[in-house]
Parts: structure tokens; sequence; C-alpha cells
């Protein structure tokens, strides 16, 4: 995840978002609008962007945890907030479906809660909105990171703040100015980060110990950034560790050492968590493979290394531009 533009924004509305990255679709060709699969917001931006956009049916558009756990559901509940913090809190972020709905339910059941109708009404429409509020239906969105919010842009944000100095009150034109000077900045980091990687792909070995394996490992060091290739070395070497049993249209994978019962091969499913059931033609969908859109070791250790099971977001600058030649 990476920041895609800087804005100095006057009025905070839909039709302002839609306009940025409208602008950004104009000015770089290779970002696209319809590519957005989730976007967080408080309870400002509402759906109507997605429909400015015409991304209503492909984009979920979720809350921003920070927002909603420090201002918007504490202005909502008032003097009952404390009755319901952490039932919320649960709720927004917990990736299992009964969980959040039990917190819920918990919420309701509090008797400072019941006895009043407003704020009952309340936590029935947070459950009514379940695609925007629940993390359970953020943790099944393919690519969803594992994020409950706009962190990185709130970082961004404060390196900002932080940049052009607490109560800065320049004129535009030179907050513009200290603001390129940071961009440039950045740039002159990331060309100097990418130089380095190239003299260590220069010098890089492979450790693995058959002649197909050390061709992979070889092309994935220089396909990969840095952090998706210690995903990509962390996931093959569990893979190792793992057999897959052909069972019902589908494998099962598996630690080696389980013993798999012949009667009810499933069965192994309830005495190790790591063992999921793949179905042919489907892919894995245990959190890491989901969150990251990588092959998680299920999969690596059923088909392989297979280069499209691989998010292209994380493809390194240093191949994009020595190899695909893109900027």
């Amino acid at each position: 995840m990476v920041i895609l533009a800087e804005c100095a924004c006057f009025s905070e509305t839909n039709e302002t978002y839609a306009w940025i990255l409208k602008a950004m679709q104009e000015m770089e060709p290779r970002f696209k609008v319809c590519n957005i699969t989730m976007m967080f917001s408080d309870e400002g931006v509402t759906v109507g962007l997605l429909q400015k956009l015409g991304i209503k049916d492909s984009c979920m558009l979720c809350a921003d945890e920070w927002h909603m756990m420090n201002e918007v559901w504490p202005d909502k509940f008032g003097g009952y907030w404390q009755h319901v913090v952490n039932y919320l809190r649960t709720y927004i972020h917990h990736p299992d479906t009964v969980t959040c709905n039990e917190s819920l339910q918990k919420a309701l059941d509090n008797p400072g809660i019941r006895a009043n109708p407003e704020m009952v009404e309340e936590i029935y429409r947070v459950h009514g909105a379940a695609k925007r509020y629940a993390g359970y239906t953020r943790a099944g969105r393919d690519g969803n990171l594992g994020v409950h919010g706009s962190t990185l842009a709130e970082v961004n944000h404060s390196s900002i703040v932080a940049h052009l100095g607490l109560g800065s009150c320049q004129r535009l034109e030179d907050q513009f100015q200290k603001l390129l000077e940071r961009a440039q900045e950045f740039a002159k980091k990331v060309r100097e980060r990418n130089d380095l990687f190239r003299l260590e792909l220069d010098r890089f070995e492979s450790q693995e110990t058959t002649q197909v394996a050390r061709e992979v490992d070889k092309f994935a060091k220089s396909y990969f950034a840095v952090l998706p290739y210690g995903w990509f070395r962390s996931e093959t070497d569990s893979a190792k560790k793992l057999k897959c049993i052909p069972f019902n249209g589908g494998n099962i994978v598996c630690r080696k050492h389980l013993q798999i019962d012949p009667e009810d091969p499933m069965e192994v499913m309830n005495r190790c968590k790591e063992a999921v059931f793949i179905k042919k033609g489907d892919r894995c969908r245990c959190l890491e493979r989901v969150r990251r859109l990588i092959q998680c070791s299920h999969d690596l250790a059923l088909n392989g290394f297979v280069l499209h099971h691989w998010d292209k977001r994380w493809i390194s600058d240093v191949y994009h531009q020595d190899v695909l030649g893109l900027p």
C-alpha cells in the first residue's frame, strides 16, 4: 500500500473526492478507478461517491475504525458510549461473523441501552449496514491487507504537518513549494533504495537445493519488492512441510506428519488449524492468501509457484523499470 496522491482540498464533499480520483486517472493511465475495491471513510463520505465514480457494485465502502471509535460513535451514543464501546470495537474489528453478531446482541442486552429506544435504534442501524461496519465483511474481501481504516493516509497527513510545522500559516504557493520539495526528497530516497536493490540482486545466491527451486527463487527475488519476497520465502518454507491428499474433487492440504483417517479424511481439519480443503479450480481461502492476494503455503504446496496467483501490486520498482520499461 502506498500513497497515490496529496491534495490541497478546500471542501470535503463527494464531488471533490470524485474529481480528485478522476483527475488521478487522467494523470496516470495505469491507475484505474474501476480497480478500487475498498474505500475507508467516516460518515462524511457516502455511497453517492461510488455512484459518481461508477463503482457502486464493485467497491465496498467501509467505516474507518479510528474515526468511528474516537469521533462518530462517541458523539452518537453520548453518555451511553461506555455501555457499548467494547461491543462495537469487536463488531468493527473481528473477522468472524458469529463473534460480530454476538457482540451487537450483547450491546442490545445491556440494561442501559435497552431502556433507551434511540440507542436501540442506532444498534439496529449498525447491524443493518453490516457491509459498511462489520469486520467480517472486510475480512472476506480479497486483497483487504488486514486493514481496518485509512491509517496510512493519516500517517502521511501527520508527516505533512510535521514537515510544514505546527500552526503553519504560510501562503498557499509556499505550502505547495514545500510539499514539492518533500516529494523530491522522497523520490531521491526511492532512487537510492532501488540502486541498493540492484546491487543486492547482483550478489544474490539462492540457498535452495534444486536447480528449479533456485531459478524460481532468483526470479522471485528480482520480481517482488522486499516485503513480498519475504512473504514468498516464508510461505515457500512452510509449504515444504505440507502434503496434499486428493479428496472429493479437491485436495486436503495439511502437515506431513499428520495421520489421515481413510474413512473421514476431512476430520484432520478439526485437529489442525493449518489444514484446509481446496476444491479443484478454487483458490485457498486462508487469511494470508485472501488478505494479500499471494500464494500461501497451501497454494504453493498444491500448485507450486504460479506467477499470476500473485497480485501485480507486489512487483518491485526495479522490475518495473529494468524489465517492463515503465517509469
